[in-house]
C-alpha cells in the first residue's frame, strides 16, 4: 500500500477510485454479456442442451482455477496479470461480433470463448481481491470492500436490463458493450500508481503444484472455509444451469429478451439488499443460523420457478437467491 493511501479518505484516494470505477463499468458490461451468451446459443442452435453444456464448461473452468490462480498470482505481478486478463477478455468477446458480421459464428467458437473468459475471470478476480488492501488503508478496507459489493449489485441490476434490451436490438450489441467495458477497465488499471504486490519477505522456493495442494488441504481442514468453498462452487456451477432454466421458462411464457433481462435484474436488487442487511443480520444472529436460513431460502428460490413461472416470480426467485448469497 502506498504511503499516500494511508493518509487520505476513500473519496480522495485516486487509485481506489480508478479501481472502483473501472470495475463497476466492467461488471455492468459482464452482466450484460452474461445474459446475452445463453440467448445467442439458443438463437443459433435452438438447443437447450448446447446452452447447458456451454454453461457447464464455463462454470467448471472458473471453479477449478480459483485456487491455482491465487497461488500463481502470489508469484506474478498482480497488476500486470489483471491487465492481461482484461485484454484477453476484450479480444475473446470481440471475436463474437466479428464472427456474426461475417456470418461464421459457430457453437465451437462460443465454447472456446466462454471457457477462456471464465479462466481469465478466475485469475482477475483473485488478483482484484488481493489488490484492494494494497490500494487503501487498513482502517478503510471494510468500507472499500462494502462499496465495491454495493456497486457489484448495481451492475447486476443494470447489466441484465441492458443486455436483454441490446440483444433485442442487435445480437452483437451486448458483446460490444462488454468489450468496451474491458477496455475502460484496462485503462483505469494502467493509470493506478499503487503497487498491487506486498513486499516479499522471501523468495518462493516450493513447487507451485505442491503449494496448491497444500492450500487445498488447509482449506479442507477448516470447517467454515470448507463449507464456504463448497457453497460457492455449487452456487457458481449450478447457478449457470439455473440461469438457463429461467431463460427457457421465460421464453415458454413468450417473454421478450428485454423482459428476460428484467427478470435477472432482480438478482441485482437482491445483492444490494443483502449487502445492506449483512451487518445488521450478522450482529443479531449466529453465523450458523444465517447459513441454515440461507440454505432454506436458496432452496425456495430454486423451487419457486417450477411452481410459478410468471416473469415476476422468476424475478423474485433471482432476488431471493442473491440476497442470501450477499448477506453472508
Amino acid at each position: 500500500m502506498s504511503a499516500a493511501s494511508e493518509k487520505v479518505s476513500l473519496w480522495k484516494n485516486r487509485d481506489y477510485l480508478l479501481l472502483w470505477g473501472g470495475q463497476t463499468i466492467s461488471n455492468i458490461g459482464s452482466s450484460a454479456s452474461r445474459i446475452a451468451f445463453p440467448l445467442l446459443v439458443l438463437f443459433i442452435t435452438h438447443s437447450p442442451i448446447q446452452a447447458g453444456l456451454l454453461a457447464a464448461v464455463s462454470s467448471v473452468a472458473y471453479v477449478a482455477l480459483l485456487l491455482p490462480a491465487g497461488a500463481w498470482l502470489d508469484r506474478w505481478p498482480r497488476k500486470q496479470a489483471m491487465l492481461y486478463c482484461d485484454i484477453g477478455r476484450a479480444l475473446c468477446l470481440l471475436s463474437i461480433p466479428i464472427a456474426v458480421i461475417i456470418n461464421h459464428i459457430t457453437i465451437v467458437q462460443l465454447y472456446i470463448v466462454g471457457g477462456l473468459i471464465s479462466v481469465l475471470e478466475a485469475f482477475f478476480e483473485m488478483a482484484e481481491i488481493a489488490s484492494v488492501p494494497q490500494v487503501v488503508a487498513r482502517e478503510h478496507l471494510p468500507e472499500a470492500m462494502g462499496r465495491m459489493q454495493v456497486t457489484f449489485g448495481i451492475a447486476q441490476l443494470i447489466g441484465p436490463i441492458l443486455g436483454g434490451a441490446l440483444f433485442s436490438y442487435s445480437h452483437i450489441a451486448p458483446f460490444l458493450l462488454d468489450t468496451g467495458s474491458y477496455v475502460l477497465s484496462c485503462c483505469s488499471l494502467f493509470f493506478i500508481r499503487a503497487n498491487f504486490q506486498q513486499e516479499r519477505q522471501q523468495l518462493y522456493t516450493s513447487h507451485l503444484g505442491s503449494e496448491i495442494v497444500e492450500g487445498i488441504l488447509h482449506l479442507w481442514k477448516q470447517p467454515l472455509l470448507r463449507y464456504m468453498a463448497v457453497f460457492t462452487g455449487c452456487n457458481v456451477f449450478f447457478g449457470s444451469g439455473y440461469m438457463l432454466l429461467l431463460i427457457i421458462l421465460a421464453q415458454q411464457r413468450h417473454a421478450s429478451n428485454a423482459v428476460i433481462g428484467l427478470i435477472f435484474s432482480g438478482g441485482g436488487i437482491g445483492s444490494i439488499a443483502g449487502a445492506a442487511a449483512a451487518s445488521w443480520l450478522q450482529q443479531r444472529y449466529k453465523f450458523s443460523q444465517l447459513i441454515i436460513a440461507s440454505l432454506w431460502l436458496v432452496a425456495l428460490g430454486w423451487l419457486l420457478p417450477l411452481i410459478l413461472s410468471q416473469p415476476m416470480m422468476l424475478m423474485l426467485a433471482t432476488g431471493l437467491i442473491n440476497f442470501c448469497c450477499s448477506s453472508l
